[in-house]
């Protein structure tokens, strides 16, 4: 497990695809209706439906976003050395029907090492949403760093690769406050073959030109996510590392972010995540901190 899936993962709202039911009527008038009633009527529905056509097209929409700036991120396992990072990327959200994609910059408040999202609004009420969400969750493990040179004390270490989940989503704003609940299954059976479940709750506040958001987080990871990330084996082992299982783990996370504009297109960016590990993470050989941080400091520019 990379440092990411220790780190609050946020979702938040996008507006759902508007469910439009056929309104029927009849080109004939009955004898016992009034005509200009029925023309009133048959007027309202033609109206109604094309209002919701307009408001579903309206609620379809696509957004490019640049960043460009500083990360800071502590190092979760041995080999790993993050530290300060150059931030250039180019962000993409969109959404049609009830289809969505989401980056880093809608799933999570504070924007910070977020994740790339694909879904489905199953179901919508006002601020509440039930979705189907696909994403990463933990990242790939290699006995290799950055130069593709062999890492010495994970030189017997198996490669862990990237998972791929599938799951369902709850959200629900409430005046300023947001909070959702998440159950992903590693359904492909190309990694841990576990489940990981996300809880979070954040609040809003606007201070003259300042939006800033705060938030606390809780991860549950399986004992299937948490051995296969965690875990070494026997054939795995070197001097600095010995075997070791893990049972389920957790992490909680507390995070908060700042934006203000600076140009009409132009917004500067603050963002900090810190999170705690629970024992069996850190007692990990593989695991280097008991603790991980996270921050952005950049502009993002809207196109």
């Amino acid at each position: 497990m990379n440092q990411a899936p220790f780190t609050l993962i946020t979702s938040l709202l996008v507006v759902g695809g508007l469910c439009v039911s056929p309104v029927a009527f009849s080109s004939s008038v009955s004898t016992t209706e009034p005509i200009s009633s029925a023309i009133s009527s048959n007027t309202q529905s033609v109206d109604s439906v094309e209002n919701s056509q307009q408001e579903l097209e309206s609620s379809n929409f696509f957004e490019f976003k640049g960043i460009l700036g500083v990360g800071y991120q502590s190092a979760l396992y041995r080999g790993q050395d993050f530290k300060f990072i150059p931030i250039l990327a180019l962000t993409f959200d969109a959404e049609y029907e009830s289809w969505f994609v989401e980056s880093n910059s809608k799933n999570r408040i504070s924007g910070v090492m977020g994740r790339f999202y694909m879904g489905y609004h199953l179901w919508e009420h006002q601020a509440e949403q039930f979705d189907l969400v696909w994403g990463h969750y933990t990242s790939a493990i290699d006995k290799k760093d950055k130069d593709d040179d062999v890492i010495p004390e994970l030189i017997n270490l198996d490669t862990r690769k990237d998972d791929e989940l599938l799951g369902v989503r709850y959200s629900n704003w409430q005046g300023e406050t947001y909070y959702s609940t998440e159950l992903s299954y590693d359904i492909l059976n190309n990694s841990h073959q576990g489940f990981v479940f996300e809880g979070y709750y954040g609040k809003v506040a606007s201070v003259r030109n300042w939006d800033l958001t705060y938030g606390l987080g809780f991860t549950w990871y399986s004992a299937k996510v948490a051995n296969y990330n965690l875990g070494v084996e026997a054939h795995e082992l070197t001097e600095q590392l010995t075997v070791y299982n893990s049972g389920a783990a957790y992490a909680a996370s507390l995070e908060f972010s700042a934006q203000i504009p600076v140009s009409q297109s132009w917004v500067l960016e603050v963002g900090v995540v810190h999170s705690f590990l629970s024992s069996n993470i850190k007692d990990s050989p593989l695991v280097v901190n008991e603790e991980l941080s996270s921050a952005l400091l950049g502009f993002s520019y809207v196109f």
